[in-house]
């Protein structure tokens, strides 16, 4: 589910569709370097990315938010799109 203003990247995609690139010889999760650049500092090993537009391979910082794990399964429940998210959030924390 995109909206007009989500960025979607456009490289590298893991199969759930969020967005990858390579740093340093480790692949990043695009999403979170954006987060992470626009806090300044590392995300904490049990914060996640909230996409608020549902969309995978957004990175407009704009439609992202810092949470839990349980914030994000909530909001993924609310959304209807838990089986998207879920399979992924263990990722997401790595």
């Amino acid at each position: 589910m995109s909206r007009p203003d989500c960025l979607e990247w456009e490289k590298a995609r893991t199969a759930a569709g969020y967005g990858v690139t390579t740093v340093a010889g480790a692949t990043k999760y695009v999403h979170r370097l954006e987060v992470e650049r626009e806090i300044g500092r590392p995300l904490l090993r049990d914060e996640v990315v909230l996409h608020s537009c549902d969309n995978p391979p957004c990175h407009n910082i704009a439609h992202l938010s810092v949470g839990t794990a349980a914030d994000n399964v909530a909001d993924s429940v609310a959304n209807n799109v838990a089986d998207t998210i879920a399979n992924d959030v263990a990722d997401s924390i790595a």
